[in-house]
């Protein structure tokens, strides 16, 4: 990849982000009615970023408030209350809403039954497209159980286990057309 820029830390993001903006577009839905795949994550849909309160967390939600598929809800969770005042200090629910995005910041460490909590933000609906930014078993199995019809679930963070594992519903794999994928890297068309 050609760089032509003064300085190498002015392009020091291009990778994390060319990251972030892969998983947008590596999404996928489905369309019953012609099989026809959607490539993306489904516009005006509601997002989730477990976990999203770090460097590549941050990155989601600023491309999430720009993508050209905009949803209409980004939640983004975490379980430090430092972490995720700190993210909405950087990306802000009134930034985000000046591009037509609500953005909301929840710490399920404080919900009694975070699936019920983190459901109920979508009156039931669930999560068209969920990125998983931690490895963690709980977690993941977490947002299986929060993913609306034809939802995506891009497992995002890169494990240092190569036996990690967790249980996913297939059920839901199969009657639900639940989407289960991972992204990583990009390449020079993400700008």
């Amino acid at each position: 990849m050609p760089y032509n820029g003064d300085s190498f830390f002015e392009a020091s993001l291009g990778e994390p982000m060319s990251c972030c903006i892969g998983g947008f577009h590596g999404n996928y839905h489905t369309n019953k009615r012609n099989h026809d795949l959607a490539g993306g994550t489904k516009e005006d849909g509601n997002i989730l970023i477990a976990g999203g309160c770090g460097p590549m967390g941050l990155g989601m939600i600023t491309y999430g408030i720009q993508f050209e598929n905009r949803p209409k809800r980004i939640v983004v969770t975490d379980i430090d209350d430092a972490k995720l005042k700190r993210a909405a200090e950087v990306i802000s629910p009134e930034k985000a809403a000046e591009n037509g995005v609500e953005l909301l910041y929840v710490n399920t460490a404080k919900m009694k039954d975070p699936v019920a909590g983190l459901m109920g933000i979508t009156d039931g609906h669930g999560y068209d497209d969920i990125f998983v930014m931690l490895p963690v078993k709980s977690v993941v199995e977490m947002c299986d159980k929060i993913l609306a019809f034809d939802g995506c679930m891009n497992f995002f963070a890169g494990p240092t286990d190569s036996q990690f594992s967790s249980e996913i519903n297939m059920y839901n794999v199969h009657y639900t057309s639940s989407h289960i994928l991972g992204t990583t890297g990009g390449n020079n068309d993400d700008r």
